[in-house]
């Protein structure tokens, strides 16, 4: 009895199948851009300016992020990401991660952030890095001083504007 099934049609099944299987697993990246982020001196106790990630799904399927964390309370990071049991990242989008520092301690501070999914290579990682100093280290230019004065970062002081 002939139920339609030849080896030819099988083998010939079985290499679109690798084939398919080979294209979808070199697509099947996530990606995060930049890959570290340095945040230079930063007066212990005081929050740097925002930098931001690219977290972008290059999957042909949508991507359930379960987590993005900082281990060091240092780093505090927030998204636009979706997170969530029935919330996805969709194939080809992207979202945005916020990270800032505010350094606990003096001296080097170093972490990983880490993205969770059910994507390749999971989790993903970005280096942070960054330097608490006391604001005596910064010697800001008295002469300079007025009465409002605004800084983003040690060293990088200047006259407010009104």
């Amino acid at each position: 009895m002939n139920i339609g099934f030849s080896t030819a049609r099988v083998l010939a099944t079985l290499a679109c199948l690798i084939r398919l299987s080979s294209i979808a697993s070199v697509a099947q990246t996530v990606t995060l851009s930049p890959t570290s982020l340095s945040f230079g001196n930063q007066v212990q106790g005081t929050t740097s300016a925002v930098k931001k990630i690219t977290f972008t799904n290059n999957q042909v399927a949508p991507l359930h992020i379960t987590s993005i964390a900082a281990h060091v309370a240092d780093y505090v990071a927030t998204s636009t990401c979706p997170m969530g049991t029935w919330l996805a990242l969709l194939p080809g989008s992207s979202c945005k991660i916020s990270v800032t520092f505010t350094p606990s301690l003096l001296g080097p501070r170093t972490d990983t952030l880490s993205v969770t999914d059910d994507g390749s290579g999971s989790p993903q990682t970005v280096s942070l890095s960054g330097s608490g100093v006391r604001l005596s280290a910064c010697r800001p230019l008295l002469s300079r001083l007025r009465t409002r004065l605004s800084h983003d970062k040690c060293g990088d002081y200047s006259d407010a504007q009104e």
